[in-house]
């Protein structure tokens, strides 16, 4: 991420799939980032009870509606993606970049119904 991006906000437009309905419901979610210069003051740093810090390198995703949008989006405010392109597994489309402290960030939209895959 840009490095100016820390102690900011990023806002993604996803859709929420509530399991077990065929429900999709519009939405957004605000990332902030709360490390460096202007990061709000932290209740519950591992590294100060003397852990060390390890990235989650599996990561996590993000269900959007449209991962190249999403992708585009964030390229524009700076993100670097590090797999060469938007991946499409067959069933789902995803998309790669890491956060400020080296964790995976997925963006994630399915297409292909379950039970299809």
């Amino acid at each position: 991420m840009p490095p100016n991006f820390c102690g900011g906000s990023l806002k993604l437009r996803v859709e929420f799939a509530p399991a077990g309905t065929d429900l999709t419901i519009p939405g957004v979610v605000t990332v902030f980032c709360v490390i460096g210069p202007q990061a709000p003051p932290t209740h519950d740093n591992p590294t100060e009870q003397g852990e060390e810090f390890a990235p989650n390198v599996a990561g996590f995703a993000l269900r959007v509606a449209d991962v190249e949008e999403a992708r585009r989006e964030l390229e524009a405010k700076g993100v670097e993606f590090f797999d060469g392109g938007t991946y499409d597994s067959g069933v789902c489309h995803m998309g790669f970049f890491r956060d400020p402290d080296g964790n995976t960030v997925i963006l994630h939209r399915r297409y292909a119904p379950r039970g299809q895959d």
